[in-house]
């Protein structure tokens, strides 16, 4: 969920960078905003304060709901496919597969990673894990932390989408969206 923040800020910036403005985000009408939000909700219980892995599992599923009924925007199948990556990589590993080797180049010893908790998202990489290399294998030194490809695409395709979207553009009556004659 920290990656929300990097998301909103890069999209923004986008935005302005190609003409958007922020005050055209408030005309935007997303589909399935509740799949959203209960997916937000499941992960932030799931991760934080039940350790809970099949919630965060149901996190990842709501999310991809919500991507998917809003993939016409552009961006959003960008997203779609990072929360597809992530929901893979954590289903058929219980959880998140973390790699050793980039705790280590975020300067973590072995026995510190031996005796960290990752909580019921995340788990050091082990032989029997599968689709390793979308796990979280990217070292992010500034924040500490590890992220995936998965996690990749998702800040990739919300930035797009809000980039996008700060544009000058109007809602069509279906929810979807088209340019507006007015420039």
């Amino acid at each position: 969920m920290f990656l929300a923040v990097p998301a909103l800020v890069l999209g923004a910036l986008a935005g302005r960078i190609f003409g958007g403005r922020v005050r055209n985000l408030a005309t935007v009408r997303l589909h399935a905003v509740p799949l959203l939000i209960a997916g937000a909700v499941a992960q932030a219980l799931g991760q934080a304060i039940l350790n809970n892995y099949l919630l965060v599992l149901t996190s990842f599923v709501l999310m991809l709901a919500f991507t998917l009924a809003n993939a016409r925007t552009v961006g959003f199948a960008i997203a779609a496919l990072g929360v597809a990556c992530n929901l893979v990589v954590v289903s058929v590993n219980d959880g998140m597969p973390v790699r050793r080797s980039t705790m280590h180049y975020l300067g973590v010893t072995d026995k510190q990673i031996d005796n960290y908790n990752f909580a019921a998202k995340r788990h050091i990489e082990r032989p029997d894990d599968h689709v390793t290399f979308l796990g979280d294998v990217i070292a992010v030194p500034r924040v500490g932390g590890a992220v995936s490809v998965g996690d990749t695409l998702l800040v990739l395709g919300v930035s797009v989408a809000i980039a996008e979207l700060m544009r000058k553009k109007t809602a069509a009556r279906s929810g979807h969206y088209r340019w507006s004659r007015q420039n």
